[in-house]
């Protein structure tokens, strides 16, 4: 009988042993995929009622890293599925398109994204970089009725998304920063990246023109309320803000209750918050992101010609010099935004949108 009990007692431990390993093997390997960023994605969104959608920008190089973040990109789209995806703009790097026949629309989008990748085979809503606007940016414009993936009816345009068990949809607003930042108001110092020829490509009276739809578009009703453009209002890298554009889009953007602000322009990943004393009273200010890491050259700090003093309105949450993009999953109920990184598809930071 004693035997017994000791055989009985040495198989307990062993199989208490074996619980145990496994324990710390599965321990293990959650830890190691949440610090890839992977774990956290399937366990956010897989299953769950909502829309996914992707914003990247100024990636329209043609070179590797281009090409990285476009695999990268390819791969999570590939399991999430988005929906569409927003460009922040310079899509054709080093100067726009000089006609809607330019071979750049071949090589440096459809090549390198929907031909390539299934998952990013969605409408791309494109907004114009200071890159874009040095060509032709209406050839940007045309190039919407040649390919089945591109979308620029217009130099700046609104679209509206049905979100799912949602009365109201997702409202985008994509606007022609080159106007805003370089025709300026009346007295304001030109930016330093608006160059001649963005300055010969604006529409004379463009600016108040936009300025005043945008005001119409955004007093819609709407469950979120997105706005896009290329040049940041707050950067705490690369060619920084406007103070011409942050003046004239913040107080417009506070009033109307806008829940993001989407730009490129500076080659990096940031997520950005109004300090107190510029929320104007607003109990939920606009979140504000630059999605500037599609391929180009990074930007690893303020350049000296910027506007720094802009930013004193603001705080960064996170800004990281890395190739990228972000990955937004809207819902009745929330807005989740993760920055990806492309070199291994790291999610490198989180922000969980409210309603307002």
């Amino acid at each position: 009988v004693v035997w017994h009990h000791q055989v009985c007692g040495m198989r307990l431990q062993r199989s208490l042993a074996s619980m145990a390993i496994c324990f710390g093997v599965v321990t293990f390997l959650l830890l190691l995929n949440e610090g890839t960023g992977k774990l956290p994605f399937r366990r956010r969104h897989h299953g769950r009622s909502g829309l996914p959608w992707v914003v990247v920008g100024d990636w329209g190089t043609g070179d590797d890293a281009q090409m990285l973040v476009a695999s990268t990109l390819g791969n999570v789209a590939k399991k999430l599925k988005p929906a569409f995806v927003v460009s922040t703009g310079d899509q054709l790097y080093p100067a726009g398109a000089s006609s809607v026949d330019s071979l750049d629309f071949e090589s440096k989008f459809e090549r390198v994204y929907p031909e390539k990748h299934p998952g990013l085979r969605v409408p791309w809503y494109m907004a114009l970089g200071n890159h874009d606007c040095v060509g032709d940016p209406d050839a940007e414009v045309l190039y919407s009725n040649r390919s089945k993936h591109w979308v620029m009816p217009a130099r700046y345009y609104a679209r509206s998304v049905d979100v799912p068990n949602c009365s109201l949809p997702l409202r985008i607003v994509v606007l022609d920063a080159c106007a805003l930042v370089c025709e300026g108001p009346a007295g304001s110092g030109v930016n330093f990246r608006c160059d001649q020829e963005i300055l010969d490509s604006l529409v004379p009276g463009s600016r108040s023109a936009q300025l005043e739809w945008l005001d119409a578009e955004l007093a819609k009703p709407a469950q979120w309320k997105v706005v896009v453009a290329h040049w940041p209002l707050f950067s705490f890298l690369g060619n920084g803000p406007s103070s011409s554009m942050t003046q004239a889009l913040l107080p417009m953007l506070l009033r109307h209750g806008v829940h993001a602000y989407f730009s490129g322009h500076d080659h990096s990943l940031q997520h950005i918050e109004l300090r107190r004393h510029a929320r104007a009273g607003s109990l939920h200010p606009p979140h504000f992101f630059v999605s500037g890491a599609g391929g180009y050259r990074l930007h690893p700090e303020l350049k000296a010609e910027a506007e720094g003093e802009v930013n004193s309105k603001a705080t960064p949450i996170f800004k990281e010099a890395t190739h990228g993009f972000m990955m937004i999953h809207s819902t009745r109920h929330d807005m989740t935004v993760d920055l990806i990184r492309a070199m291994d598809g790291k999610r490198l930071h989180t922000v969980v949108i409210s309603p307002k």
